[in-house]
């Protein structure tokens, strides 16, 4: 197995929260250039990268973007009033470091008068360190985007990290992207924005890209800590090969082919149903007049919390099994 773990990391590390991708988007940018054939962003700031060919129109998606939180209002204290950009967790939340584009950090905390059972969003602050509404505004404006973030690390094989959801696919990708063979395919790898917000980078690019068929790459909770069913993806289990979610029933045809393929390559991998939950796939499926869409889930515990985890051997059986597929079509 050669995963750049480094890279990974760094990945999860940039600042691109719904709304706010540039920083992500830059990063991703520059791992690519010199290797696409084309590579430009949208109005919306999806970034593609292409590799150009007269066979099929092949996208395959990731989303850039995280949850976060945006300012709403700074009191007179100088402490920060906050709203969800995605789905926050007000548990995960809790105590947790923020950071602003800008730099700035700070910590998010509630009154000591608030009960845990019943903690809200809207029970919570960020304190910057400032004295008052004067030294915070010098700091932070009101509509300024922040991410609740910790060092992540790797242990036995095993990424803690904020924000694999979902730099994981985004790095998913660009491995598969530099492991592409020759194919005749012309192949879009889409790095999407606004995926926590409803799918909205994944709606507007399909439907510019028209693409025959397309993959979606991201995280799908695993249940398979000690509190959880039991029941359905599991971490070290191989990649998720997606057959329905809440938000899509992947395409028969694509979904036997990643089969077919992992089997044939002896790549690991496990079907996953899904109940609830969704990615980018929902969106492209229904552009324009419908596209043959499947779906690819590197199994996660934690989703949109400070420690998500995930196996680097399911990342390395999606890299390859999108690889393939990429270059079979």
């Amino acid at each position: 197995m050669n995963i750049d773990t480094s890279l990974l990391l760094k990945l999860c590390s940039a600042f691109g929260p719904s709304g706010h991708e540039g920083g992500i988007s830059e990063l991703i940018a520059s791992e690519l250039r010199g290797l696409a054939d084309e590579i430009y962003t949208d109005a919306l700031g999806n970034l593609v990268a292409r590799r150009k060919g007269a066979g099929k129109r092949v996208m395959l998606a990731a989303h850039m973007d995280s949850v976060g939180l945006i300012v709403t209002n700074i009191t007179e204290d100088g402490f920060l009033y906050c709203a969800p950009v995605g789905g926050v967790s007000p548990f995960y939340a809790l105590s947790g470091y923020v950071r602003f584009e800008s730099g700035v950090r700070g910590v998010i905390m509630c009154g000591t008068k608030t009960k845990r059972a019943e903690l809200k969003l809207s029970d919570m602050f960020i304190d910057v360190g400032a004295r008052d509404e004067k030294e915070a505004a010098a700091l932070v404006n009101v509509g300024d985007a922040c991410i609740i973030e910790h060092e992540g690390f790797i242990q036995n094989g095993r990424v803690f990290s904020n924000f694999l959801d979902d730099r994981i696919g985004c790095f998913v990708l660009i491995e598969a992207f530099k492991r592409l063979k020759e194919t005749e395919n012309d192949v879009y790898f889409v790095f999407t924005v606004q995926e926590e917000l409803g799918l909205r980078g994944a709606r507007a690019v399909s439907y510019a890209i028209a693409p025959d068929l397309a993959l979606s790459v991201d995280v799908m909770t695993a249940p398979d800590t000690p509190d959880s069913s039991g029941h359905g993806l599991v971490i070290g289990g191989g990649v998720g090969i997606k057959v329905k979610d809440g938000s899509v029933i992947t395409h028969r045809e694509v979904r036997m082919k990643l089969t077919d393929i992992a089997r044939e390559c002896g790549i690991k991998h496990q079907l996953e149903v899904a109940p609830s939950g969704g990615t980018d796939a929902g969106a492209i499926h229904v552009s324009r007049a419908g596209v043959k869409t499947g779906g690819l889930s590197v199994p996660s515990r934690y989703t949109h919390s400070a420690g998500e985890c995930i196996d680097l051997a399911d990342a390395e059986a999606a890299i390859s099994l999108l690889s393939e597929f990429a270059a079979r079509q």
